[in-house]
């Protein structure tokens, strides 16, 4: 039996076929995620909050791991806005991946596709 390198992940792509609540729900999950980021890059923009900022730090209807997600993607955008000269802001969700630690939905930002 040969072991796993530490560290070392294995990814599958899966289709999900949701019922119309649970589209409902995830449709809802991904708004607080836009929600939150965006309003955590202004706050960032305002200097409200800290720049070592933590999930404790704002509130949003998220599990704390897409919580944690959310603080590190508007960290991303706010250092982004820099070269943008403008704040970016997120309107859609991206791409989405399942995580097998977290029963949770995650988008991941990739680079061009914020509005």
């Amino acid at each position: 039996m040969s072991k796993r390198a530490k560290g070392v992940q294995t990814t599958l792509q899966v289709r999900l076929h949701p019922t119309p609540e649970q589209s409902r729900l995830l449709m809802a999950h991904c708004q607080e995620y836009i929600s939150a980021v965006n309003v955590l890059v202004s706050a960032l923009d305002a200097g409200i909050l800290p720049e070592k900022a933590n999930t404790k730090d704002f509130a949003a209807r998220l599990p704390s791991a897409v919580k944690n997600q959310a603080l590190r993607d508007a960290h991303s955008l706010f250092k982004r806005s820099f070269e943008l000269g403008r704040l970016p802001l997120l309107k859609k969700p991206l791409s989405g991946v399942w995580t097998s630690r977290t029963p949770t939905v995650q988008f991941l930002l990739q680079p061009g596709e914020f509005h």
